[in-house]
């Protein structure tokens, strides 16, 4: 394999990694925005 597809192979895994991670901090967030959005004493609202 050539540098330069080596390179392109590191960041496609690179770039798989962090859409996992933002999957994943989604699932984290998400009952936090329903607690916030569903609250009477929410001020700004998402």
């Amino acid at each position: 394999m050539s540098t330069n597809e080596e390179t392109i192979e590191s960041l496609r895994s690179e770039i798989a990694a962090l859409k996992q991670q933002i999957s994943q901090s989604e699932l984290i967030q998400l009952p936090f925005t329903i607690l916030v959005a569903g609250s009477t004493d929410c001020t700004f609202c998402l």
